[in-house]
């Protein structure tokens, strides 16, 4: 197998690793906080406040996710594109839209 897939291979399972655990504990971590934040402090929480929180942040994880995985399969190496732009930067996510489109 060629090196740059067997790279790819091991990004997209660290990615799926981080996506499974880091994920799932934050939104554990929220439903927590939501079920006894409102017992703890005797005040009700605002419905609608707390269903757009939630669809935001599981949008922003799912599209955070999804951007970096499509740039691990077209072979980025340590975090970076083709270009040498670095990884996380605001160019970073434009370039990385750019080349899954």
């Amino acid at each position: 197998m060629r090196e740059s897939a067997c790279m790819s291979i091991r990004a997209i399972t660290r990615l799926h690793f981080h996506y499974v655990l880091s994920m799932g504990a934050v939104f554990a971590l929220f439903a927590a906080w939501y079920l006894w934040a409102p017992k703890i402090i005797g005040k009700p929480y605002n419905e609608l406040l707390a269903q757009i929180h939630f669809w935001v942040f599981f949008i922003g994880v799912i599209a955070s996710i999804y951007i970096t995985y499509k740039s691990t399969a077209f072979g980025t190496r340590a975090g970076r594109l083709p270009g040498g732009v670095p990884y996380g930067t605001l160019a970073w996510h434009w370039e990385t839209l750019k080349y899954t489109s």
